[in-house]
């Protein structure tokens, strides 16, 4: 998969996770070390793996592993969520 459609893919996850609040232009502007972290994170997991081993270091993953999922890292640098809104 090429960097534009991986860079794609994790702006749509941010925007996605934001219900839409922020736009995909601010998520690029404001949100980029997140962004790159996410990009970054998909190239070093293998997909359908559940574990890894190289040079003495194994890697093992869960069973419901995501490339793309928000981990406790990338959710680090975005702003937190709001709470429940009720008109």
């Amino acid at each position: 998969m090429t960097e534009e459609k991986l860079r794609e893919i994790a702006i749509q996850v941010i925007y996605n996770y934001y219900e839409g609040i922020y736009s995909k232009e601010k998520i690029v502007t404001d949100f980029n070390l997140a962004v790159e972290l996410m990009i970054e994170n998909s190239k070093n997991r293998v997909s359908g793996a559940s574990s890894i081993s190289e040079n003495g270091i194994s890697i093992s993953y869960a069973n419901n592993f995501d490339k793309f999922a928000l981990s406790n890292d990338i959710l680090a640098l975005l702003p937190k969520k709001k709470g429940f809104r009720a008109w």
